[in-house]
């Protein structure tokens, strides 16, 4: 008899993509090249400078686990009539692919129970930033039902900032973004060291440690 299915214990983690399609394939590069044991991103693939239809590719073929972010709600809402004027960036197959993925994923991990989100929760425009005070936090409804939860961690996106915090018992962590406009940058996960190591993501070369955090 087995164990049970094996527990991921290092995740390259990506923020908000932005169709900023070839640090993204960098980033998944550098991720292989760790030996990480999972992708997973954290949504908002679509929607900037690059191409959408190669990013969905790159994590589709990567086997990332995405979960959908505001940037996608928009487009699968609008995509009908961007299909009638033939100004859709997606093929089918991509749109298709993104409209299947879940607004949250809860995961088991060596450091407790994980949830991937895009905002909070299933709030994906709330924001939740390294500034925010006990006030914030004590008013925040989408953070009192995570914290609520038997969720230990939480994965998340959507303000492009990089974030490791603790909230009593919730740890929070955000990747950052891919987005040129900000800081590109992408994660990997140590969920037995309890570290999580920012790396910044460039065009021309291989992405560089910027900061480590115990958690």
């Amino acid at each position: 008899m087995g164990d049970g299915p094996r527990l991921p214990a290092l995740v390259g983690v990506l923020g908000d993509v932005h169709a900023e399609d070839r640090r993204l394939q960098r980033a998944l590069r550098f991720f292989r090249a760790q030996r990480c044991d999972e992708v997973w991103c954290a949504g908002d693939v679509i929607d900037g400078f690059g191409d959408d239809a190669r990013c969905v590719r790159l994590l589709r073929d990567a086997g990332a686990d995405t979960v959908r972010g505001n940037h996608e709600r928009w487009l699968l809402e609008a995509l009908p009539a961007l299909r009638e004027r033939g100004s859709s960036r997606l093929d089918e197959a991509s749109a298709a692919w993104l409209s299947e993925r879940p607004t949250t994923r809860t995961r088991a991990t060596p450091a407790g129970e994980l949830l991937l989100c895009h905002g909070v929760g299933e709030d994906d425009m709330t924001l939740l930033l390294p500034r925010h005070g006990p006030a914030d936090l004590a008013t925040h409804g989408p953070l009192r039902a995570v914290r609520s939860s038997s969720a230990a961690l939480m994965v998340c996106g959507h303000t492009h900032v990089r974030m490791v915090r603790r909230l009593d018992d919730l740890v929070v962590l955000n990747a950052g973004t891919l987005y040129r406009k900000d800081r590109p940058g992408c994660l990997l996960l140590d969920l037995v060291a309890r570290e999580a190591r920012f790396f910044d993501v460039h065009d021309e070369r291989e992405p560089t440690l910027a900061s480590r955090h115990p958690f």
